[in-house]
């Protein structure tokens, strides 16, 4: 985790009201990670927390497991909903802090995130979102590849490179004006959330911050459902830049990856052209 000095020196200069921050988790039928992700949010040790769990009415053991946290959780239901954007948006509903966020339920934030955060958004004033990097594992948390800090290119987000979710915060007022979700979409919200907040003009920050495990398994949708994000994300082009853009699936292949495709000049001359 590579961390600016100014962002130290926040850290060491937060008052004693912090910044509340909100964090979200929707979850279905998810049992087999839910317990790591609330594990690794209420760890944090952050001390000004919301943390809220939407559960849509899961059949496994998954209210077993939110029920042994039920005490440090600030909400939390388990009842049928429309989908995940659905749960989001009911989450947030329930939320008040200053700064949000959501996890979903098979992903995990590496220890101390949340207090440096905080100490990012102090640090950055005129900064409505920031987001950091991740690391890809598997199902047994293994690390199958490692994840690169790029800075933010609006140019590279309209062609579809996309913010990785799970990395995302952003101030409360972001979510006032440019939520709730689209519950008609179920694989690119986020992205039409972004979207909506750069067209706004919210500023937008990337930090050189390793925020989370990104879990990739055998049921989760960035496995199973390839086209349904191309999709989407060909019909959110449309929608917000004017135009269809072949290129929405480079948004789905690895930062890695394309620096060993095109080079990191090439790259570079492709973001800022």
């Amino acid at each position: 985790m590579i961390v600016h000095e100014s962002v130290i020196r926040s850290l060491n200069e937060m008052n004693s009201n912090p910044l509340k921050i909100s964090i979200v988790t929707p979850s279905f039928n998810q049992g087999t990670f839910l317990e790591k992700t609330i594990q690794s949010v209420l760890s944090q040790d952050y001390p000004n927390l919301e943390y809220i769990i939407i559960d849509g009415g899961s059949t496994d053991k998954s209210v077993e497991i939110i029920k042994k946290y039920a005490e440090r959780l600030s909400y939390w239901v388990s009842e049928p909903d429309a989908g995940q954007s659905d749960a989001i948006n009911k989450g947030f509903r329930k939320a008040s802090g200053d700064i949000c966020a959501w996890i979903n339920s098979d992903d995990v934030y590496y220890p101390g995130v949340l207090t440096i955060i905080a100490a990012s958004f102090e640090e950055h004033p005129s900064v409505d979102l920031l987001y950091g990097y991740h690391n890809d594992v598997n199902e047994k948390d293994e690390v199958v590849r490692k994840g690169m800090y790029f800075p933010f290119y609006k140019h590279a987000f309209k062609v579809g490179f996309a913010i990785c979710q799970p990395t995302s915060f952003w101030k409360r007022k972001v979510w006032d004006i440019c939520g709730p979700l689209d519950t008609n979409l179920h694989y690119c919200m986020d992205y039409d959330f972004y979207a909506k907040a750069i067209k706004v003009g919210f500023q937008v920050k990337s930090v050189p911050i390793l925020i989370c495990k990104f879990r990739y398994h055998e049921t989760n949708k960035s496995t199973t459902s390839r086209a349904g994000f191309a999709y989407e994300g060909e019909m959110l082009l449309s929608t917000h830049f004017g135009e269809r853009h072949q290129s929405f699936i480079l948004g789905l292949v690895s930062k890695i990856e394309l620096f060993l495709m095109l080079g990191t000049r090439k790259l570079l001359r492709l973001f800022l052209k």
